[in-house]
C-alpha cells in the first residue's frame, strides 16, 4: 500500500511538473522581449516597493483570518481523532506536520517567485539571476510569514475583534507607506528586496530575521491550537478533496465557506421597500436581496479581487501581455461569487420546476442580474487601473469594455456551476471523449471570463499604431457581447434541446 502511495504522489508530481512548465513557458513567450520605458522604471524604483508592500499585506490579512478560522494547518480526520486519545503533548504530535507545512508554503511560494522574477528579467534592466534570487528569497519568506502568522492566531486562540484590529492595522500601515511614498512597513521592505536590481540592498535582508522570529513564536504557539477546530477542518477538507475529485465546483464553493465560517447576513445592508417591484421582477428583487446580504468577508474579497484585476489590467496596457491571463482569472473568480442567486436556484431544481416561468427564463434572468451587479465591480477594477495608470486612454478602454467584460465574465460562471438533475447526462459520451470534455469543463469558462480583457488589448494596440482607442474598444466589444449573448441563448434552451436529443434517442429505440 505504502508503494503504491509513493507512485502515486510521484505520478501527481511529476504532471504538476508537466504542466506547470508548460504553462510556464507559454508565459514566457507572451512576454514581450521589448524593454519597458524609462516612466515605468522610474515609477517601480520610486513606488514599487510599496505597492508589493501592501500586496503582501494583504495576503497576510486572509492568513490572520485563516488563523482565526482553525487554519493553516489541516491534517487528516483520522490523525484529528488520535491527536485527541494520544497521551502526547499536541506540540510533539503536529511537530512534523508543520515543519512540513513551513517547507511547502516556502518551496511553493519561491518558485512562483522564481518564475515572477524570470518574466521581469525579460523586460526589466539587471540581470537574470539578481531578478531571480530577489524574486524567489522574496516568495519563500512571504510563505513562512504567512504560515507564521496564521499558526500564532491559531495557537494563542485569538479571533474577532483582536485579529481584524491586528490585519487592519498590517494593511493600513502599507497603505501610509504607499500614501507618502516611503517605506517603514517590514512589507514595503520585503517589496524592495522583490526588486533587487533597482532598488535592494544587503540591508534590507534583516527583515527576513524578523519573520523568522515570527516563525519560531507559530511553531511554538502549535502547542494551543484547537483540536476541535482542527477536527472540524480535517472534515471540511477531506469533503472538499471529494469535491474537487468530481469537478463540483459549486459544492466546493459552499463548502469553502462553511470553513471560513461565512454566512449572509441577519439584515441586509440597506432595508428597501420592493413590495410593488417584486410582482413584475421576482428574479431580479431576489438577485438584489442576495447581494444585500453579502457578509463582510464577501464584500472585501471582491472588492480586493477587483482591484487585483484592475493593475494586472493597468500592467497588461503597459505591454506584459502575459497578464490578460491573470485579470481573465480574477474576474472568473469573481464572477463565482456573483453568481450565487444563480447558483441557488440550480441548488433547487424541484422548486424551480414548481414556477409558472420556464426554468431557462428564470437562469437568464439571473444571469442578467448578475451582469449589471458585475458593472460597479468592473468600475472598481477601472479605478484601480487608472490610480497605476494614470492613463486616459486605458480610462477610456475599460469603460467602452464594461458590458462585454460583465457579460461573458457572468456567463463563465454560470457554465462552472453543475447542474443538479441536468438532462446533460442524457446525451452519452464516448469514453474516448470523456478526458477532454473534462478538461473542456475545467479551462472554458476561465478563457471566457478572459475575452472580456480582449477589447482592452484592442485598445492597446491601436494606440500603439497612433490611433483613437474607444472605436476599436466598441468594435472588439461587440464580438465579445456576441458571443456572452449565445452563452446566454445556450443555458435558456439547453434543457429543451437536451430533452428534444432525449426524445429523439428514444424514437430511434422503438
Amino acid at each position: 500500500m505504502r508503494g503504491m502511495d509513493k507512485s502515486d504522489l510521484a505520478y501527481r508530481a511529476y504532471v504538476t511538473v508537466v504542466f506547470g512548465l508548460f504553462g510556464f513557458f507559454v508565459a514566457l513567450g507572451a512576454v514581450d522581449e521589448a524593454p519597458i520605458g524609462e516612466g515605468t522604471i522610474q515609477w517601480l524604483t520610486g513606488h514599487g516597493s510599496q505597492w508589493i508592500g501592501l500586496g503582501i499585506a494583504t495576503v497576510v490579512a486572509a492568513a490572520l483570518r485563516s488563523g482565526a478560522n482553525g487554519g493553516p494547518l489541516t491534517i487528516d480526520d483520522v490523525d484529528a481523532h488520535h491527536l485527541l486519545l494520544s497521551p502526547l503533548s499536541r506540540h510533539d504530535v503536529l511537530d512534523r506536520p508543520v515543519r512540513k507545512l513551513f517547507l511547502t508554503a516556502a518551496g511553493a511560494a519561491g518558485v512562483l517567485g522564481a518564475a515572477a522574477g524570470e518574466l521581469a528579467a525579460r523586460r526589466m534592466p539587471g540581470t537574470k539571476t539578481e531578478w531571480v534570487f530577489g524574486a524567489a528569497l522574496t516568495g519563500a519568506v512571504v510563505g513562512v510569514l504567512v504560515v507564521g502568522c496564521a499558526l500564532i492566531i491559531s495557537g494563542y486562540r485569538k479571533r474577532g475583534p483582536v485579529v481584524t484590529s491586528v490585519w487592519m492595522a498590517i494593511i493600513g500601515w502599507s497603505v501610509a507607506d504607499v500614501w507618502f511614498n516611503i517605506d517603514t512597513s517590514p512589507l514595503s521592505f520585503l517589496g524592495r528586496i522583490a526588486l533587487w536590481p533597482l532598488v535592494g540592498s544587503p540591508v534590507q535582508l534583516l527583515v527576513i530575521l524578523a519573520v523568522i522570529a515570527v516563525a519560531v513564536v507559530g511553531f511554538r504557539a502549535v502547542s494551543g491550537v484547537s483540536v476541535e477546530r482542527i477536527l472540524r477542518r480535517a472534515v471540511l477538507i477531506r469533503q472538499i478533496r471529494f469535491a474537487l475529485s468530481q469537478q463540483d465546483l459549486r459544492s466546493l464553493i459552499l463548502l469553502r465557506r462553511q470553513l471560513a465560517f461565512e454566512a449572509p447576513r441577519r439584515r441586509p445592508i440597506l432595508s428597501l421597500s420592493l413590495r410593488r417591484v417584486a410582482p413584475r421582477f421576482p428574479v431580479f428583487v431576489r438577485d438584489l436581496r442576495s447581494y444585500l446580504r453579502w457578509p463582510t468577508r464577501r464584500i472585501t474579497r471582491v472588492t480586493g479581487l477587483s482591484v487585483a484585476a484592475g493593475l494586472s489590467v493597468a500592467g497588461l496596457w503597459h505591454g506584459t501581455t502575459v497578464l490578460i491571463g491573470a485579470a481573465g482569472v480574477l474576474m472568473y473568480l469573481i464572477s463565482l461569487e456573483v453568481v450565487e442567486p444563480y447558483g441557488q436556484e440550480v441548488d433547487h431544481p424541484t422548486v424551480m420546476e414548481t414556477m409558472p416561468l420556464e426554468t431557462g427564463r428564470i437562469l437568464v434572468e439571473h444571469l442578467i442580474g448578475g451582469a449589471v451587479a458585475m458593472i460597479p465591480i468592473w468600475l472598481v477594477a477601472t479605478g484601480a487601473a487608472f490610480a497605476a495608470s494614470r492613463s486616459v486612454d486605458l480610462l477610456a478602454s475599460m469603460l467602452g469594455a464594461v458590458v462585454p467584460a460583465a457579460m461573458v465574465s457572468v456567463g463563465a460562471g454560470a457554465l462552472s456551476i453543475q447542474r443538479v438533475g441536468s438532462n446533460e447526462t442524457a446525451m452519452a459520451v464516448p469514453p474516448e471523449l470523456a478526458g477532454p470534455q473534462v478538461l473542456y469543463k475545467l479551462l472554458w469558462p476561465p478563457a471566457l471570463a478572459t475575452m472580456g480583457i480582449v477589447p482592452v488589448l484592442v485598445g492597446r494596440q491601436a494606440l500603439r499604431a497612433g490611433n483613437p482607442v474607444v472605436s476599436p474598444t466598441i468594435n472588439a466589444g461587440i464580438f465579445v457581447v456576441i458571443l456572452g449573448g449565445l452563452v446566454f441563448g445556450w443555458i435558456r434552451f439547453r434543457d429543451s434541446m437536451f430533452e428534444a436529443a432525449a426524445a429523439g434517442q428514444q424514437e430511434k429505440k422503438r
